[in-house]
């Protein structure tokens, strides 16, 4: 379903040299795998979701989505394929629109219909079906603005939105990062659920040691912007939060070793 070969990012950052935010990423994900991805802040997780979404250009590598190179495709080109909940939960939605009028954005993604041909009766009682569904009353919202909707309560309709089509990608940016613990509850559940019911490729980036025990069928933890660990099937269920946290602890205490190494051998040749 995707694939990515060698990618490699580098960002200038001007009199102080480079940064490589990610070093010849691989990756294969199949077809209704659910793949969770942490790491440290700047490990390169934010970099290597805007490359799969067609906001950034990789300087090195490829992009495979369902079995087409799409590296020079602009973001635009992919949203058809790709479905992005960021964390920002006003990124995904029209505040100033009704739910009716962002769903029925959804709803007509990539056929270049208007709102007239959107909402058509049928249609509106689809979405006050998949409303319902999802447990929080947004069925009787229908004509208000997204604007007076809580947090959780719209990350819950860009999910829904971002779902829609039944998208070949769907991709998590920290969607839960903004909220509080009850709505990042809510939502989460609710991601369980529509990946599950959908059976959806997912890829998602998390801050949340329990989130990333607990979802998924896959564990990928980047660390200067390489893939090193790839945990999976059932060593992936055994996995704890404690213990993915004992292998954070473990990659800084060897990147204090190598400052360490660095220094000293600096200081042998003042």
């Amino acid at each position: 379903m995707l694939e990515l070969r060698n990618i490699g990012v580098t960002y200038a950052e001007g009199e102080s040299g480079s940064v490589e935010a990610l070093k010849d990423v691989s990756l294969l994900c199949e077809r209704s795998s659910f793949v969770v991805i942490v790491g440290a802040n700047g490990s390169g997780k934010s970099t290597l979701l805007s490359v799969i979404a067609g906001a950034e250009k990789p300087d090195t590598g490829s992009v495979i989505l369902a079995g087409s190179d799409v590296t020079a495709l602009p973001e635009h080109r992919r949203a058809p394929l790709i479905g992005h909940v960021f964390q920002n939960p006003t990124k995904g939605t029209v505040g100033d629109m009704t739910v009716r009028d962002n769903l029925a954005l959804a709803a007509s993604r990539g056929q270049g219909f208007g709102l007239r041909w959107a909402l058509s009766r049928a249609l509106q009682e689809e979405m006050r079906a998949r409303l319902a569904d999802l447990g929080i009353g947004l069925e009787d919202r229908l004509d208000q603005p997204v604007s007076a909707l809580s947090g959780g309560q719209r990350q819950a309709l860009t999910m829904l939105m971002a779902t829609w089509k039944r998208p070949r990608l769907l991709l998590l940016d920290e969607h839960t990062a903004a909220l509080d613990p009850r709505s990042a509850d809510l939502v989460m559940n609710l991601t369980g659920r529509i990946v599950s019911d959908r059976g959806l490729t997912v890829l998602m980036v998390t801050h949340s040691m329990q989130q990333a025990v607990q979802f998924g069928q896959r564990l990928l933890m980047l660390h200067h912007g390489r893939i090193v660990y790839d945990i999976r099937d059932g060593e992936k269920r055994r996995m704890r939060p404690s213990e993915l946290v004992a292998r954070f602890d473990e990659l800084r205490r060897m990147d204090r070793l190598d400052e360490s190494a660095a220094s000293l051998l600096q200081d042998q040749y003042i």
